[in-house]
């Protein structure tokens, strides 16, 4: 919820004091996400982690563009889940063209389920990530 100057001011150097102190296997993925700030990706891409995660709210094309050979986490709206199955293969396919087949790439629902989410809406969204993603280009 802060300006790209305030990011930079206030969360980053605070993500990168706690990424410093990870002692964790240097061959296990770190993901920066921080919800809502689309607007200081690219310092988020600088924090060192393995993976950049980008909010829903952000154009994930855009993002894959900039940082080409990073993994990045994009997510999918979790209103999606609300609605259609027409809707949610819509927005699966969304989410996986932009973030195209080069540099990795995690999918996600957005920042968690919606509580009134149908649980067979939820079935299918992991059905269809599954199949467009092994059916290729």
């Amino acid at each position: 919820m802060l300006s790209p100057a305030d990011q930079g001011r206030f969360s980053l150097p605070a993500a990168r004091r706690v990424l410093e102190k990870v002692t964790a296997p240097s061959d296990l993925p770190t993901i920066y996400f921080a919800p809502g700030a689309g607007g200081a990706l690219t310092a988020q891409a600088e924090l060192g982690t393995t993976v950049l995660g980008v909010d829903w709210r952000v154009d994930l094309a855009e993002v894959r563009a900039a940082h080409p050979e990073k993994p990045l986490q994009g997510n999918l709206d979790p209103g999606v889940l609300l609605g259609s199955p027409a809707g949610i293969e819509s927005g699966v396919r969304r989410v996986l063209e932009a973030a195209g087949r080069d540099g990795g790439h995690v999918f996600n629902l957005g920042h968690g389920i919606l509580p009134d989410t149908p649980v067979e809406n939820a079935e299918l969204l992991v059905k269809l990530v599954h199949e467009i993603s092994e059916a290729g280009p």
